[in-house]
């Protein structure tokens, strides 16, 4: 209690909302984050600072360079989780 750690960058996600009987209705979702972007498990990226709702992915040929590089650390992010964008 009350040591000093080393902050994160990022986080992994995995969250399976799905109960017994509806869960037909319900997706597990995956997804890697940083304070500004998250990335789905199928490559979807959100600005989350610019869109909190997530209506526009940001694509991929679209990208600025900061935004690749981004991708490209989520995507280590979810594949040290073998998960794979």
């Amino acid at each position: 209690m009350g040591r000093t750690g080393t902050p994160r960058d990022s986080i992994f996600c995995s969250y399976d909302p799905r109960p017994g009987w509806d869960k037909d209705r319900f997706r597990k979702l995956v997804f890697a984050r940083n304070k500004r972007y998250k990335l789905y498990e199928d490559g979807r990226l959100f600005d989350i600072s610019n869109d909190q709702l997530e209506h526009s992915p940001v694509l991929k040929f679209q990208d600025t360079y900061a935004q690749r590089k981004v991708r490209e650390k989520l995507s280590l992010v979810l594949k040290e989780n073998n998960v794979n964008p």
